[in-house]
């Protein structure tokens, strides 16, 4: 390993960011352009008068089709609605389902709060009726009503307008999420100091020095174990995507963490990583294989004999409200090996 190795990392890892950035913009601006965009043009104009002929020739291939104004000769309420609730428990928003009468068909109206029976002029989006109120709403209704079957037309007229434009936002959200990492990802290409990897060697002063210092002392002293190097001074991990260099002494406390996934209660698998944790304040988190982990850990307690090896309650805690206290016992541990 030379003291290039980092800035390979750093390129690597920033021409992934820059690629999969790429991809999300174009991704989002593609379906930006098939749905945002005309939502948001129809939003700027002027509702549409929608004739009820051209309603009653609709079928869902024709939609969705955003803030038209459809005129009918009267409304019914169907009786069923849908809540929305708060934690499963407060009721938030009801909307109701009713029945635009367009000579001798219905077109199903999802309304906000009660159906007024007299207003017959609505406004709203013509969308495909999914599949949940086809199931709960119109078959429910043909079950109860049979002669019903066969007189709802195949779309429905949504009158709320605030998923619509909760949508509209995410997607402005993503947008400037994928533009920021685009940008983040060209800034750290032009410059490498930028990279959270170059700026967590900062502590160490010029992070280019430091990296140099740790090759070399890996270089004249390094033992190489699964991506793992230990010198007489530094410790470096260096794999094609992440890159860490600490020096041993600064090295408070090393243990194993085991995260369980689990299905219906059973261990379905383990994710296994080495924990440094670092009298900064910092915490170096690499994946790996439990036997690695355990070959690590070994290790260092071999290189750095003042470091704290394993995990209890009783660490965590004093790390936790008491870090100044463990890193003195830790230099102590130090002092007297020496």
């Amino acid at each position: 390993m030379d003291a290039s190795a980092v800035f390979r990392v750093v390129r690597s890892v920033n021409i992934r960011r820059f690629v999969l950035a790429s991809i999300a913009l174009i991704a989002l601006g593609a379906i930006a352009a098939f749905s945002t965009v005309p939502y948001l043009r129809a939003f700027l104009a002027q509702p549409t008068d929608l004739p009820q002929i051209e309603v009653l020739r609709l079928d869902p291939a024709d939609v969705p089709q955003y803030f038209v104004t459809i005129t009918g000769d009267d409304v019914g309420d169907t009786g069923y609605y849908y809540e929305y609730k708060l934690f499963e428990v407060i009721t938030t928003e009801k909307n109701h389902y009713g029945a635009l009468r367009l000579n001798n068909n219905f077109l199903l109206t999802e309304i906000p709060g009660e159906v007024d029976l007299d207003a017959n002029v609505l406004t709203g989006h013509l969308v495909e009726i999914p599949s949940d109120v086809q199931r709960e709403v119109l078959d429910a209704l043909y079950r109860e009503e049979p002669g019903l079957r066969g007189s709802f037309l195949p779309v429905m007229l949504s009158t709320v307008n605030t998923s619509w434009i909760g949508g509209t936002l995410l997607m402005g959200v993503l947008l400037l999420v994928a533009g920021g990492y685009l940008l983040s990802s060209i800034l750290r290409l032009m410059n490498p100091r930028r990279d959270p990897i170059m700026q967590r060697l900062g502590v160490y002063g010029d992070p280019e020095a430091a990296v140099d210092e740790a090759t070399s002392d890996i270089r004249l002293n390094g033992k190489e174990l699964n991506r793992m190097h230990f010198g007489r001074q530094w410790l470096v991990y260096a794999s094609g995507t992440d890159f860490h260099a600490v020096k041993l002494k600064d090295i408070m406390w090393a243990y194993k963490h085991t995260v369980q996934n689990k299905s219906y209660g059973v261990t379905t698998s383990r994710q296994h990583s080495i924990m440094l944790q670092t009298r900064y304040g910092t915490t170096i988190t690499i994946p790996a294989k439990e036997e690695q982990v355990h070959d690590w850990l070994q290790m260092i307690s071999m290189v750095s004999p003042r470091t704290v090896i394993g995990y209890s309650d009783e660490l965590a805690a004093m790390w936790a409200k008491q870090r100044e206290a463990f890193i003195q016992q830790v230099d102590a541990r130090s002092s007297a090996s020496q």
